[in-house]
């Protein structure tokens, strides 16, 4: 961060604003959870592929 942007003031959030970037954010979140379930679901089919794929090289 520049030092120009560290000292500058900032006027504090309305609560108008303060509820709008607040609602975004919960919406990221959200988001969020939802990408890294998805990812756990993607890593599970990707092993169940590769252990299809490769159990026959597997003695019994």
């Amino acid at each position: 961060m520049s030092d120009c942007a560290r000292n500058m003031e900032v006027a504090p959030l309305t609560m108008e604003q303060f509820e709008v970037l607040n609602k975004k954010n919960c919406m990221l979140e959200d988001e969020n959870r939802k990408l890294k379930s998805d990812i756990r679901e993607f890593q599970q089919v990707i092993v169940n592929m590769c252990h299809e794929r490769y159990s026959h090289y597997r003695p019994d």
